[in-house]
């Protein structure tokens, strides 16, 4: 019967993970002695395997025992076997359930005074010693308190929250599962319910003068690493026989500035329109300059540092005691003005609270305030245009001398300055209908110039289709490597087919062909986005074998295997982290790891000899991130190590969640994917 169910989830309701999904919370009502709860379990712990949780499964199974798969029993002793049942299976399963120690206080001695004993009263008005980790198993009449309603005081308090308890699961849990004995062949459904600091002369790439004259330039090119090397060359070239031997003609090209160097640059370059005459608008990423206050990646601490940052009770000296750096003055920030003047206002605006993609594949949390410089640029023009739906594409002008990765970051959340190491511009697919607009306001129109619009017109293609065909182009080291000039010398230009008229033969085909790999891109690039067989369902199995969480014994993860302590990050001067040297292990691929990899269906830019173990700690690591995986760069960061950085326990001020270790084994998964789908001929 569990079997059925899962399968149900799965078949019918489209719940990849079946019972291991987070949203299939499940009750048996008449649980007796808890054969079907333990099954479930057991189902739910079958379909981890498939998602390649590797030593989180104990983790996530224990989870569901305690946070989503629910028994009622009205009878005392089949209840107390069905506690005893599910803990039995929990520690088969090697997700044993964590005993609350009892207070030393609820101890006197004994009156043979040959050691201590438990107070007869000393668990009077707690509950009896219950697991820390204590199943959803409630001695409860199945058939009553779903409805809210007055209850009469119980004679024992440890029944009446046993009670509360039920009723909580009765009144405010989302059962999708109902499943027992007697057997239930149906089952319930899902419960109802930025300023922009550019000036048009600076964004305007601009022709220099031609130069005069019938000067020829010759080039040549000492790649020496070093300074002192190059320049060691350089001298030793002038003993050649012939000194213009290694040199080659140079002719700079005049539109792209006069560079004295060769550069990459295709043929139809100039003849491709550059992003911004795609879409006309975009933002700067916000700056905050008081990260360590304003971002966390727990929303809770956040709300609690702006809760007590709004108190009229804590004095400016308390919060510069607590926080230094929001009530730290600089040149464009008045600390203590500012805060009297949100104090005076009243706050904490609860929308501020929002999602902010931080850097790559790191969504965290930021308060955004209107008003003051409390955020150091707010982008108040941006923050409008932030609103569900709307697909963000970040871009710099050009980038840097050395760069070879892309800096198209895909997010739907308002982003850093900084989410591109360049510096970020954002470019929306959409824009609120009056420009600058309301948080709240609905209508929208695209972001498109005129030019574009009657491109796409013409195609029968929309703003999202040419986003995604955009983010395809970004993402293609065909593109990058045959460009690799010209990016570095101003607005990156976009291959359209048949531009401007759309008039070339199979254009629309071809611009739908590319959007759709550009959507398969998207979601691989959004951290919020579950992937079929990559993060979600089965796996693929050259991915699910790549970052397993694992421990160096082989058995699953607990306790302070989950602190990162393996010197992956460090603060700088200034408050700044800096990634530190970390441990990690490059060892041969395994038989079995050479066998899926050289199984795939496509040849993999994943297969390599070896492979890296990354540790967090010294028993715990991710097991086989292929070294593609590891040095893999996006928008000037090596995304893993710097994610690692960030969460150094001594950064993070605490161990990493089950949900974090997956969050780095999911990344490793989502770049093996990018890597497989951008890098495979």
């Amino acid at each position: 019967m569990v079997a059925r169910v899962d399968k149900a989830l799965k078949a019918d309701l489209g719940i990849a993970e079946g019972l291991a999904a987070d949203n299939a919370y499940v009750l048996d009502p008449c649980c007796g002695t808890g054969a079907y709860l333990a099954e479930v379990l057991r189902r739910i712990t079958a379909n981890l395997q498939a998602k390649g949780l590797g030593a989180l499964a104990g983790a996530a199974v224990k989870q569901a025992a305690t946070e989503r798969v629910f028994g009622f029993e009205i009878m005392p002793a089949p209840f107390v076997v069905a506690h005893l049942q599910v803990g039995l299976t929990l520690q088969s399963l090697d997700a044993p359930l964590t005993d609350a120690p009892i207070p030393s206080s609820s101890f006197v001695p004994s009156p043979s005074g040959r050691g201590l004993e438990l107070a007869p009263d000393s668990l009077r008005g707690r509950g009896s010693p219950a697991p820390a980790d204590r199943p959803g198993i409630f001695l409860t009449n199945a058939l009553t308190g779903w409805e809210p309603r007055t209850t009469k005081p119980l004679p024992f308090p440890e029944l009446e929250e046993e009670r509360d308890r039920a009723e909580q699961v009765k009144q405010a849990t989302p059962i999708l599962v109902i499943l027992g004995n007697p057997p239930y062949n149906g089952f319930a459904g899902v419960a109802v319910d930025e300023e922009r600091e550019l000036s048009e002369a600076y964004r305007t790439t601009k022709r220099v003068r031609k130069p005069e004259g019938k000067t020829a330039i010759q080039y040549r090119d000492f790649a020496e690493a070093r300074a002192d090397d190059r320049r060691q060359a350089m001298l030793e070239s002038l003993h050649d026989p012939d000194i213009d031997s290694g040199y080659a003609r140079l002719e700079p090209n005049r539109r792209l500035g006069v560079p004295f160097k060769p550069l990459a640059v295709s043929a139809e370059w100039f003849e491709w329109p550059a992003l911004p005459e795609l879409f006309p608008v975009s933002f700067p990423g916000a700056k905050t300059s008081r990260d360590g206050f304003l971002v966390d990646v727990d929303l809770a601490r956040l709300k609690q540092r702006v809760a007590e940052y709004f108190n009229k009770a804590l004095s400016h000296e308390e919060i510069a005691r607590r926080y230094p750096s929001v009530l730290k003055t600089t040149a464009r920030f008045d600390a203590r003005a500012v805060r009297e003047t949100l104090l005076a206002r009243g706050g904490p605006e609860e929308t501020g609270f929002m999602r902010f993609a931080y850097r790559p594949f790191d969504t965290r949390w930021m308060y955004w305030e209107a008003e003051t410089k409390l955020l150091d640029e707010k982008r108040a023009e941006y923050r409008p245009h932030v609103f569900a739906g709307n697909l963000w594409l970040s871009s710099a002008q050009h980038i840097r001398k050395g760069v070879e990765e892309p800096q198209a970051c895909f997010t739907t959340h308002m982003s850093s300055l900084h989410l591109i190491e360049r510096g970020t511009l954002m470019f929306p697919t959409w824009l609120r209908a009056d420009g600058i607009g309301t948080i709240r306001s609905s209508a929208r129109h695209p972001n498109l110039s005129n030019i574009t619009q009657r491109y796409l017109n013409r195609l029968n293609a929309s703003v999202e289709d040419l986003f995604h065909h955009v983010l395809a182009v970004l993402h293609d080291p065909t593109y990058r490597t045959a460009n690799a000039g010209a990016l570095r010398m101003e607005w990156l230009r976009i291959p359209l087919p048949g531009w401007p008229d759309g008039d070339a033969a199979d254009a629309a085909e071809t611009l739908a062909q590319s959007a759709a790999r550009g959507r398969e891109l998207a979601g691989l690039l959004d951290p919020d986005t579950p992937v079929p067989g990559v993060t979600q369902g089965t796996l693929r199995p050259e991915i699910a074998i790549i970052a397993v969480p694992a421990t160096t014994d082989g058995r699953n993860m607990s306790g302070a295997d989950f602190a990162l302590t393996a010197g992956w990050g460090h603060y700088g001067s200034g408050g700044a982290v800096m990634p530190g040297q970390g441990q990690i292990e490059e060892r041969p691929l395994t038989p079995d790891e050479q066998a899926v990899f050289g199984g795939a269906t496509h040849a993999s830019p994943l297969h390599s000899p070896a492979t890296f173990d990354i540790y967090l700690n010294g028993r715990a690591y991710w097991r086989n991130v292929p070294a593609a995986v590891w040095r893999y760069k996006l928008g000037g960061y090596q995304v893993l190590k710097k994610w690692l950085s960030y969460r150094e326990q001594s950064i993070l001020t605490r161990p990493l969640t089950p949900a974090e270790v997956q969050h780095f084994t999911d990344t490793a998964r989502r770049i093996a994917a990018i890597l497989t789908l951008t890098e495979t001929p």
